[in-house]
């Protein structure tokens, strides 16, 4: 959740962008993605963010690929899951990570009434009860996380393009001050304004999607962990092309909120330094829908 500048007549300039921006996915996804978008939708999922050092004889892709993809295409059959994602992540501050790292989001929505254990047990007892002890492989983070309310429109999807290639996301990892107050501060002005903003901006096309997420329950946690308690997805606004995003919002709170963006960013709580902003590549053939 950035705040980006707007040309004048920009959404008359949005529409026109759609066409170079469509998604073609399969009939499902077409589906899914065309009801997500047009409402602010909940969900629960479970985010992992794992790792795996270079040199351990194998890759991230390749171990999901064989280990979980065919358990999470059965739990999405049993109504276990609903969807699963995973984003190959390149930090904007290349000092952050060790480049003999590589990290992934898996971001796993779980069904109406799952829970985390119902997933996270499902897992274990297929081929996947030996990942933890393949080398180099590793869980650096696990949350229980909720849409923020108001704050969900859309979804990644590998169809979704820039120009001719693949549309990439950005994907922040925000700490908020863990005070329950600050946090509650958070959540109003992201469910009552940031939210519903970039809400706007999918309805009419601008952005493919907008998620943001907030956490329940911590899982599990490394110390080498980013210990974030929000992740925002959206298009990487370099998709954009020349189009200000800066003024987009100014423009969109004005005219959609009644309200001035920059009062209303300057009343969100302070993060600390977690706050990390990646590009996430959408791995097509793990995306489960």
């Amino acid at each position: 959740m950035k705040a980006g500048h707007w040309l004048p007549g920009v959404f008359a300039a949005g529409l026109a962008l759609i066409a170079c921006w469509a998604s073609v996915p399969g009939g499902d996804a077409v589906a899914f993605e065309a009801e997500r978008t047009r409402r602010a939708f909940t969900g629960s999922f479970v985010a992992r963010l794992v790792s795996l050092e270079s040199g351990s004889g194998t890759s991230v892709i390749a171990h999901l690929d064989d280990c979980y993809l065919p358990v999470w295409r059965q739990l999405r059959a049993d109504g276990v899951l609903t969807s699963v994602s995973v984003f190959e992540l390149s930090y904007y501050d290349s000092s952050i990570v060790s480049t003999s790292i590589c990290e992934y989001l898996v971001l796993a929505e779980i069904g109406q009434d799952i829970s985390p254990a119902d997933l996270l047990d499902a897992e274990k007892s297929s081929a996947c009860q030996g990942s933890q002890n393949t080398p180099g492989f590793s869980v650096l983070r696990s949350a229980h996380m909720l849409c923020t309310p108001n704050s969900c429109y859309g979804m990644p999807e590998p169809g979704h393009r820039d120009g001719g290639a693949q549309l990439d996301y950005l994907v922040e990892f925000i700490a908020v001050d863990d005070a329950p107050d600050l946090l509650a501060k958070y959540r109003e002005l992201v469910s009552e304004y940031f939210g519903p903003a970039n809400g706007v901006l999918v309805e009419n096309g601008m952005l493919h999607c907008f998620i943001a997420l907030e956490n329940t329950e911590v899982l599990l946690s490394s110390h080498e962990a980013v210990p974030w308690n929000q992740i925002h997805i959206s298009d990487d606004w370099d998709a954009g092309g020349d189009v200000d995003w800066d003024s987009v919002y100014v423009e969109v709170f004005q005219s959609a909120l009644s309200c001035d963006l920059d009062s209303v960013w300057a009343e969100l709580p302070p993060t600390d330094d977690s706050r990390h902003d990646t590009r996430g590549r959408l791995i097509p053939h793990l995306c489960v829908r």
